[in-house]
């Protein structure tokens, strides 16, 4: 299975998607209006990875800062997966948010009450 790996940028998230070691984690900020190519590589890699996958996947999402845009990006990955768990696939959410901050942890409780994956809602301290 592919692996794909993105470096962190000042406004786009770093990327580590492996289906072997059953890692799926997007981390830091994302407020580029420019992160539609880099977001369209994490549909396309769920589209060919994910449906083979027979393990048992956590989708870390840890943002500190995060626009509508992405938002809605991550919301539309989050449906993807959401279909694959109905066909049996083992997949959670981990919403990571700094502990001070109400806004990304609230966006984590919004996105859990529109799918139904197992999601779990964290706080990390610095």
């Amino acid at each position: 299975m592919n692996e794909l790996y993105i470096k962190a940028t000042q406004n786009t998230p770093r990327i580590h998607l492996n289906a072997e070691k059953e890692i799926f984690e997007i981390s830091g900020a994302s407020f580029s209006e420019d992160v539609t190519n880099t977001y369209e590589l994490v549909t396309e890699w769920i589209d060919e990875n994910i449906p083979k996958f027979e393990g048992v996947l956590t989708c870390k999402f840890h943002f500190n800062v995060i626009n509508s845009f992405s938002h809605k990006k991550i919301f539309n990955f989050l449906i993807k997966l959401n279909n694959l768990a109905k066909v049996g696939k083992k997949i959670s959410i981990e919403w990571v948010h700094d502990i001070d901050d109400e806004d990304i942890m609230e966006m984590g409780e919004d996105l859990n009450e529109l799918i139904d994956l197992p999601f779990s809602i964290k706080s990390k301290s610095y």
